[in-house]
C-alpha cells in the first residue's frame, strides 16, 4: 500500500479496527491540532535521520559486509541448503515476524562473483517464505 498521508492511513485503519471490535467511534479520523492543555500520552526518543543513515551505511561495502557476516557467524541455513548450490557458498541472516520474513546476505556465485542480496516478504506465512528464500538463495548461488 502506497499512501501520501501515512498518519491519515494509520488513523483510518485504527478506526476500522476499533469499530470491528465493537468500539463505537463518534468522529471519523481527521487532521487537527491538539488542545493547548493536552498532555503527552507517551514519548519516544528516536535517533536522528543522520544517525540512522550512518548506522545503515556501516555495512554497505561488500568487504565490510563479509566481515560483519563472518564475525556474526552468519551461514546459509546448513540444514535447509544442504545438497543445494547455496551450501557453504552463501552467508545470510534471517529475520522473521508474524507475517514478515527476510533474508539478507551474500553468495559466491559459480562464476566466482560475489552477489549481495536481500529478500523481503510481507503479509506471508513465514514458514512458506523461508522455503522460498532457501530456493531463491540456491538460485543466486547458481548464477554465472
Amino acid at each position: 500500500m502506497i499512501t501520501d498521508n501515512p498518519a491519515a492511513f494509520a488513523a483510518a485503519r485504527l478506526h476500522d479496527t476499533l469499530e470491528a471490535q465493537g468500539v463505537r467511534i463518534d468522529l471519523a479520523p481527521h487532521d487537527g491540532k491538539a488542545p493547548e492543555d493536552a498532555r503527552p500520552l507517551a514519548r519516544v526518543d528516536s535517533p536522528t535521520v543522520a544517525r540512522l543513515v550512518r548506522t545503515t551505511l556501516k555495512c554497505s561495502s561488500i568487504q565490510h559486509s563479509r566481515c560483519c557476516s563472518r564475525q556474526s557467524r552468519a551461514r546459509g541455513g546448513e540444514d535447509a541448503t544442504r545438497g543445494t548450490a547455496a551450501y557453504g557458498r552463501c552467508h545470510a541472516k534471517t529475520g522473521t515476524r508474524v507475517t514478515v520474513s527476510a533474508l539478507s546476505g551474500y553468495c559466491s556465485s559459480r562464476s566466482g562473483d560475489t552477489v549481495v542480496f536481500s529478500l523481503l516478504t510481507n503479509e506471508t506465512d513465514p514458514i512458506a517464505a523461508k522455503r522460498l528464500e532457501d530456493r531463491m538463495t540456491a538460485a543466486i548461488a547458481r548464477l554465472g
